[in-house]
């Protein structure tokens, strides 16, 4: 657990993750300012949208999604990338004889950090259109069906994103 715990603290002294939550919320801030200029009172934005029944349309947060999944692959492979071309993996691996459990600390901590970072990302993002949804749009149709819906698929989509980073890792690996 150690050397688990090490990494983690490792992930997220990484210049590139930063770079990425910086750019992260950018794009929060710029979703929130489109859709104030572009929602009109006569095309309102539901809090529906943010995720909709399954035959009722394409989820707003699957946009964060699909990002956070891209920035998971990047931050992984980079993490062990940059490991590997600064020499502290083989130098790691000279005095660590499992190599097994150096492996799976490697793969394991960009993938919890890219979980934990969605998870704080995505409330972002849902908590910039919560200005517009008040302003312009309406709450209607949000009854317990919707929040497990949303609760469902924002988990699977931290699932998806912490297997990408785990992915990008182990392709560096």
């Amino acid at each position: 657990m150690r050397i688990l715990r090490v990494e983690l603290v490792r992930c997220l002294h990484r210049r590139l993750l930063w770079i990425l939550a910086f750019a992260a919320v950018i794009g929060c801030l710029l979703m929130l300012v489109l859709t104030l200029v572009n929602v009109k009172e006569t095309d309102p934005i539901n809090l529906v949208d943010l995720w909709p029944p399954r035959d009722q349309g394409d989820p707003v947060l699957l946009i964060a999604i699909t990002i956070g999944i891209l920035g998971a692959l990047v931050f992984g492979s980079s993490m062990v990338g940059a490991e590997w071309k600064s020499g502290t993996i083989p130098t790691l691996l000279t005095w660590e004889s499992r190599r097994v459990r150096v492996a799976v600390s490697k793969i394991a901590a960009p993938a919890i950090v890219a979980a934990v970072l969605a998870l704080v990302l995505e409330t972002l993002f849902a908590a910039s259109l919560l200005p517009v949804i008040i302003s312009k749009g309406s709450t209607s149709g949000t009854d317990s069906k919707f929040w497990r819906a949303l609760t469902g698929g924002t988990l699977r989509g931290f699932a998806v994103i912490a297997m990408a980073g785990a992915i990008g890792a182990l392709i560096a690996l």
